[in-house]
C-alpha cells in the first residue's frame, strides 16, 4: 500500500497527542522510495509503500480510530486489571489475524526490515511535545521460536530483546507554524537472523518513553504485536546484527529512597519522611494505596515501599 503523509493527518495526530504521549507500530516492512531525499530535506513528504503490517489492523489508515481501538498501553487500568495478568498484546492482536487491506509480513531469513511507527509529535527535542524531553527507546522482542507466542508483559525482558534504538534515531520531522512538531515518519531496523526456520515468527514492538527512576532504565509503555512469515533465506553472508543494547541504568538504593522526605499526596506543605509516609513513592511525592484496589495508583515509575517492588 503506497501513501504520502497528508498534512491533515499529521495535524490530527498533533491535536490528540498534545495531552498524552502514545505511539504504535504502523508498518513492519516499509519501502521508502525517496528515503535519501527525504532524510536530506524534511520539507519533502516520505513516499512509502507498506509491504507488511502488524496484526489485525482493521482500521488501517484511520489514525483516530487506531489511537482509540488499537493502541495498547501497558500502564493503563485496562491492562493492569486484566484476568490472567497483564498481557503484552492488545486483545485484537493476540492471534495472527491479517485483514485483506493490511496483509502479513513475508520475508527471508537474513533480511533487514524497516519498521515505521508514529512520531505523534514526540520525535524532536527542540519542538516536540513535551518540549526538551528525550523521547525514549523503541524495542523489538522475539518469542524465541517458530509459532511461539509472547503472552504476558512480564515476558518482555532482555533475554527476548532483538533490537533497541532511540525513538528519533531515524526520523523525518520539522517545525510547523514556528514551533509545533510535524513528525512525518519514524523508522527503526530489524535484522532477521539467518538461522530462522521457515514459518511464522511472533514479535512485539514497544516504546519506552520514560525512565523508571526506581527500577532503573527505560520502561516499556506501549506495544504492537506482529508476525514475520519466513520462507527461505538470503544467500551469501548475512549483514552484521545491530549493536547490543546499552547497559541498563543501575537501580537506585530503594531503602534510601523510601527513607527520604517526600510530599504527602503531592503537597509540598505536607512533607513526611520514612515510615511516617504513605507507601507509594513517585519521585518526590508519596501516596496511599487506592482504596478500591488496595494497591498503589497505577502510574508509571512508582515504587511500593511496603511490598518492596516497582508499581
Amino acid at each position: 500500500m503506497k501513501c504520502f503523509f497528508s498534512t491533515s493527518l499529521l495535524t490530527a495526530a498533533l491535536l490528540v497527542t498534545s495531552a498524552a504521549a502514545h505511539s504504535w507500530l504502523e508498518c513492519v516492512r516499509d519501502e521508502v522510495k525517496n528515503y535519501a531525499a527525504v532524510k536530506a530535506d524534511a520539507n519533502l513528504n516520505p513516499d512509502v509503500v507498506c509491504h507488511g503490517y502488524p496484526r489485525n489492523k482493521v482500521d488501517n489508515g484511520d489514525w483516530i480510530a487506531e489511537s482509540t481501538n488499537y493502541l495498547w498501553d501497558l500502564n493503563s487500568d485496562r491492562a493492569a486489571n486484566e484476568a490472567g495478568g497483564k498481557h503484552a498484546c492488545h486483545p485484537l492482536q493476540r492471534s495472527p489475524v491479517y485483514p485483506a487491506k493490511a496483509p502479513r509480513t513475508e520475508a527471508k531469513a537474513g533480511e533487514t526490515l524497516r519498521l515505521r511507527m508514529w512520531g505523534n509529535g514526540h520525535a524532536s527535542w527542540q519542538w516536540g511535545a513535551p518540549n526538551h524531553k528525550d523521547p525514549g527507546l523503541v524495542r523489538v522482542y522475539y518469542a524465541g521460536a517458530k509459532d511461539k507466542e509472547i503472552v504476558l508483559a512480564s515476558e518482555l525482558n532482555s533475554g527476548k530483546m532483538m533490537v533497541e534504538a532511540n525513538f528519533s534515531a531515524d526520523a523525518v520531522t520539522q517545525p510547523k507554524n514556528g514551533n509545533q512538531p510535524n513528525d512525518k515518519a519514524n523508522w527503526m531496523q530489524l535484522y532477521l537472523p539467518k538461522d530462522l526456520p521457515d514459518g511464522r515468527h511472533m514479535f512485539v514492538w514497544t516504546w519506552a518513553p520514560t525512565q523508571d527512576q526506581f527500577a532503573g532504565g527505560w520502561r516499556d509503555a506501549y506495544t504492537t504485536c506482529f508476525d514475520v512469515f519466513i520462507s527461505g533465506k538470503v544467500e551469501g553472508s548475512a549483514p552484521p546484527p545491530p549493536p547490543a543494547p546499552a547497559p541498563k541504568t543501575p537501580a537506585p538504593d530503594t531503602n534510601a529512597l523510601c527513607a527520604k522526605t517526600c510530599n504527602r499526596g503531592g503537597m509540598t506543605t505536607a512533607q513526611c519522611s520514612g515510615g511516617n509516609c504513605p507507601p507509594c513513592r513517585y519521585g518526590d511525592n508519596c501516596f496511599d494505596y487506592d482504596p478500591n484496589t488496595g494497591k498503589c495508583p497505577n502510574w508509571a515509575g512508582g515504587y511500593d515501599c511496603v511490598k518492596k517492588a516497582p508499581v
